[in-house]
């Protein structure tokens, strides 16, 4: 069994995991960063660890401001992110953590002047390179509650080319009567921004018997990019309670209803803002952690109840996470 605290019932946090996002792609206004689904619960136990993480967002709801709008076109964006991880943790209280996306999005939108573009891309996203610091811990017989820090770097390893779009023009709208204002832009297509970004945040775990509470908060500070684009700075937290519905000598199950929500401001093509490209998002959803042996399994689902996008842009339905780790070392 993996070692626990004293605290009964749960594992320790590998805090900077969290659930907040790694920030490991870009951040188009319609899909934002993937949560880091999958380390949130690891013990501390020094090591290393290897997974992937997945979330699918499904995007078919034509926004202006907080109001839906006829879509005549059905303009659509499923966007698929699976990411490498490897982390590596050194003792009880400090660990690093590399991530790979690998992006896939495809689309349905209407072309400038008429008629109907389908099409997707696909390729490997934006580097992270992210380390994690236990800052205070407490613990009881009954009870444990940590905080941690985190940062690190972004990487430009992802295709910025679909930014081409914005310094060309594609960026206006065509206002022809009848018309449909097109929701997808190539901020939202492109794998990478081209520029070197920032990430802060920090973590909270609080555990009594079978209950607990996380905590996570991420902020990106983002940087020139490719063809003078920059992508806006942006804000992501979660947090929620859950409770441990199964435990056995080799494993444990919990249950969490998580609360999450992500926001960023007006992107800027050559230190020009750009009216659509703002986004703020509030979802809520159940989340399932399994953990067996050495093995630890995540699932969750998110429904935005709250959206809301600075002119037209496309906005999302549903969104679905999972992720599969597996810890090298004594499971014992």
């Amino acid at each position: 069994m993996l070692r626990t605290y004293r605290t009964p019932g749960w594992r320790p946090l590998g805090l900077c995991a969290g659930l907040l996002a790694a920030l490991a792609c870009p951040a188009p206004a319609c899909d934002l960063h993937m949560l880091r689904t999958g380390s949130a619960h690891e013990d501390d136990t020094p090591g290393l660890r290897l997974g992937l993480v997945e979330q699918w967002t499904h995007y078919a709801t034509l926004q202006d401001g907080d109001h839906d709008i006829p879509d005549p076109d059905d303009q659509r964006l499923d966007s698929a992110i699976t990411q490498l991880v490897a982390r590596y943790r050194f003792t009880d209280r400090i660990a690093a953590e590399l991530r790979l996306p690998y992006i896939h999005r495809d689309y349905r939108r209407p072309r400038p002047h008429g008629g109907i573009e389908r099409g997707d891309v696909s390729g490997f996203g934006d580097l992270a390179l992210l380390a994690d610091v236990v800052a205070f811990r407490h613990e009881t017989d009954a009870s444990s509650f940590q905080v941690a820090v985190f940062g690190g770097l972004e990487l430009p390893s992802g295709d910025p080319d679909r930014l081409r779009e914005e310094s060309e023009g594609h960026h206006a709208h065509d206002d022809t009567p009848g018309h449909t204002r097109n929701g997808i832009h190539g901020h939202d297509l492109a794998l990478g921004s081209g520029s070197v970004d920032g990430i802060v945040g920090m973590d909270l775990f609080w555990a009594h018997e079978r209950l607990v509470f996380l905590g996570s908060l991420a902020y990106g500070i983002r940087g020139e990019g490719s063809f003078d684009y920059r992508y806006a700075n942006d804000l992501q937290w979660a947090a929620g309670p859950g409770v441990q519905v199964w435990r056995a000598p080799q494993g444990q199950a919990g249950l969490m209803a998580v609360l999450s929500g992500e926001t960023k401001g007006q992107d800027e093509l050559d230190g020009e803002r750009l009216d659509d490209t703002a986004a703020t998002t509030l979802y809520v959803g159940p989340t399932l952690r399994v953990d067996w042996m050495q093995l630890e399994a995540e699932v969750a689902v998110d429904v935005p109840v709250i959206t809301h996008r600075t002119a037209v842009q496309i906005a999302p339905d549903l969104r679905v996470r999972g992720a599969l780790r597996w810890r090298f070392g004594d499971s014992s």
